[in-house]
């Protein structure tokens, strides 16, 4: 009799304990979209500034107002005592606005539940970074070949040079390659940040 009562109250257990796994996740989505409608999710950045928990526009002003700064910003490239300056403009980055906007705006907001809860679980414990939306166009490839041409350097080996009965040692040199495609993946990997 005890084995039978077992087996009644397990069929009974796992649907009660299941059901209430399900409603404490509904109750938790549902608290969520109350709470956070028409706001940022919590521990949300873009381009590390802290948008959590502002106002969906409030947040979009504020990218508008970070990428308006950002175009006039110098990115240096340094390479022994020569360095390199451009603005993201001049190095033909473009930083939509208007596709950024849409990003923050749509952010953990799709018509799939499950994605839903998904961003909002990241949030609520980890944070979330919204990556930047940019473009490069041709000028950022001519920029990165104007800066090789500066700094590459063939490496040349030593030389035993014998000039009016006397050997010369002319001493090794030490070549530079820059490496574009190790570059430009570090600068579009910092510039999505």
């Amino acid at each position: 009799m005890n084995n039978l009562d077992n087996k009644i109250k397990n069929k009974i257990y796992i649907p009660l304990i299941s059901g209430i796994i399900f409603l404490f996740v509904l109750i938790f989505y549902l608290l969520f979209d109350t709470v956070y409608a028409g706001y940022m999710l919590p521990k949300t950045r873009f381009a590390n500034i802290d948008i959590g928990k502002m106002e969906t526009g409030l947040a979009c002003d504020a990218v508008e107002n970070l990428i308006n700064q950002s175009m006039d910003k110098k990115v240096i490239f340094i390479h022994d005592k020569t360095s390199f300056s451009y603005s993201l403009a001049e190095l033909g980055i473009n930083l939509n606005i208007q596709d950024n906007q849409t990003t923050v705006d749509k952010f953990a907001k799709t018509y799939n539940p499950l994605t839903n809860l998904f961003y909002r679980a990241k949030s609520l414990f980890n944070g979330t970074q919204i990556a930047v939306e940019y473009n490069l166009n041709d000028n950022f490839d001519q920029i990165l070949n104007e800066i090789e041409n500066d700094i590459d350097i063939d490496p040349l080996s030593a030389n035993v040079v014998i000039d009016d009965n006397q050997a010369k040692v002319e001493p090794m040199v030490v070549g530079y390659k820059l490496d574009k495609s190790l570059l430009k993946h570090q600068f579009n990997f910092q510039l999505a940040k």
